[in-house]
């Protein structure tokens, strides 16, 4: 009898076990909501895989960024349901970047987010006494809170006439990051004293204030408070040694808009060349700080920051139910940029072209020049605040609103990276737009440019040009997937949150130990030509 007990016991044993495995699966199959929502770091991976084109098979599939998936539907449970709950239908993001496209100007799902500010970069820190480069951080971090303290630092006559924008944009989305108060001041601004230096102007102004950040496009040689983290911008390296020359002594980060340029120009053993330059000249001018300071000094952080463009002015126009992508757009193909051959040589060529009738249904966009000065007027904001809306420079926005709003009437936008095959603000400012893009590749950031680029040479001549334009403009609905896709790829990575959150990571790298370089995006090292 207990031999039989003991095997009955053991079945039931063996049948409580298969049930509970059982009972494991489901609970593993069973789709469950996601209470915390969706939440993803969009600046994570730099790189993507482009959503299938409808004009090639070949493409890659890969969506980047879905949305939530919606919870599956509730049913009651019975003990007679085995199986899991049906999946949820599966989002289509082709359709979600369409519906956003259609809808602008507005946020978009897939828009970059700001995130955190770095921990480093708001403990107590110090630099070396003798080469004045910054000690490691302590560790554990604190966990106190406080708003980054952040200035832009410009020369005021920049600021109220140069046409382009690009530092500036920049400062407007900076005043929205939640985490940051911004001051803005610099040169001939309104309380600046041109008889002491750039350190006591800037310690009078700010005397209760303490920046974690300084950033500059040129300070001149002179030194910021040694406090802050001081990273400074250069532009377009036009002539190479002069470039080379424009590097600041004191600065910790020296951020280019453009990647070759790095590569081209700054390589460790040109970089020590430019010092010993810049340490004979502060001798020949008796400046023995400056000399000291660059003897001892380390080589800075090189950072890759590419352009921004604001998607608040540069957006497609809203489109109605009834409406397709090229109905707003009147102008078929349109040049946009500078002609000047010895940078632009495709420019110049397309340019002839349309004069002389050889590119069919292309217009020019007339350039106003890289300056535009007018009588201005005394701010009447207090030293060091910004002001988006600013009277003395709403000249240049209102140019910029006309270049954009002629982008947005565009079907092709037509120019060319230079000679030295750079990214320029072009690309960014035409993909926001939803304007197609007819141009040579640069050699930075080609994955961006892939399946959505008219692909031209710098060597072209018109004929050439005009036969690829004209096959493209024929068929609207490839124009409109490149436009679309296009926009979705400059609203992750080309936005000017984007860039602020580029300059505050280059700054927490560098306080983190970061020597060298850092290339957030792909690049090829490629052949420039510099005029």
């Amino acid at each position: 009898m207990s031999t039989r007990r003991r095997r009955l016991m053991g079945c039931i044993a063996t049948a409580v076990a298969l049930l509970q495995l059982c009972m494991i699966i489901l609970y593993l199959n069973t789709p469950v909501p996601n209470d915390e929502g969706y939440s993803i770091d969009l600046t994570s991976n730099e790189y993507y895989v482009p959503s299938p084109s409808p004009i090639s098979s070949s493409s890659v599939a890969g969506p980047v960024l879905v949305p939530p998936l919606p919870p599956p539907p509730l049913a009651k449970e019975t003990k007679e349901q085995k199986v899991p709950h049906p999946l949820p239908p599966q989002f289509n993001l082709d359709e979600a970047k369409e519906e956003c496209f259609r809808q602008q100007p507005s946020p978009c799902f897939f828009d970059f987010q700001w995130r955190p500010i770095p921990q480093v970069l708001i403990q107590q820190r110090s630099r070396h006494p003798k080469t004045n480069q910054w000690l490691p951080v302590k560790r554990p971090y604190s966990n106190h809170t406080r708003k980054l303290q952040l200035l832009y630092h410009c020369h005021y006559e920049h600021y109220t006439t140069t046409m382009d924008r690009f530092f500036y944009d920049e400062i407007d989305a900076a005043v929205t990051h939640p985490g940051i108060n911004v001051s803005f001041w610099g040169p001939y601004f309104p309380g600046w004293n041109e008889n002491i230096s750039t350190i006591d102007n800037i310690n009078t102004h700010f005397h209760d204030m303490q920046f974690d950040i300084i950033y500059s496009m040129d300070h001149w040689q002179s030194q910021f408070p040694t406090t802050a983290v001081a990273v400074s911008t250069i532009g377009d390296c036009h002539t190479p040694h002069t470039c080379q020359q424009s590097i600041q002594s004191y600065d910790d980060v020296i951020a280019l808009r453009y990647a070759g340029e790095i590569v081209d120009l700054f390589r460790p053993e040109q970089w020590k060349e430019t010092n010993s330059l810049n340490m004979n000249e502060a001798l020949r001018n008796n400046n023995t700080h400056e000399y000291k300071y660059l003897r001892n000094r380390e080589m800075p952080l090189f950072v890759h920051n590419p352009d921004c463009a604001p998607e608040d002015v540069f957006y497609p126009s809203k489109l109605n139910e009834t409406q397709k992508w090229h109905h707003p757009r009147i102008y078929p193909a349109q040049l946009f940029g500078s002609t000047w051959g010895e940078l632009y040589p495709l420019r110049s060529t397309i340019r002839e072209g349309i004069n002389k009738s050889i590119i069919f249904n292309a217009t020019e966009f007339n350039h106003p020049g890289y300056n535009i000065f007018v009588n201005l007027t005394k701010p009447n904001y207090p030293v060091g605040q910004y002001s988006p809306k600013d009277p003395n420079t709403a000249h240049l926005r209102a140019q910029q609103d006309t270049y954009a709003k002629a982008m947005r009437e565009t079907q092709i936008c037509v120019f060319d990276s230079s000679r030295v095959r750079k990214a320029i603000r072009k690309y960014h400012e035409a993909f926001l737009s939803g304007c197609v893009v007819a141009a040579d590749i640069p050699l930075e950031m080609e994955e961006i440019f892939r399946d959505v680029t008219i692909p031209l040479r710098l060597d072209m001549n018109a004929e050439e040009v005009n036969d690829i334009l004209q096959v493209y403009l024929a068929d609207k609905e490839r124009l409109a997937w490149m436009a679309r896709e296009a926009f979705y790829r400059a609203r992750q990575h080309w936005t000017c949150r984007n860039k602020v959150d580029r300059l505050i990571e280059s700054a927490a790298r560098l306080l983190n130990g970061d020597k060298g370089y850092w290339f957030p995006f792909g690049f090829s090292a490629g052949c420039r030509d510099y005029p």
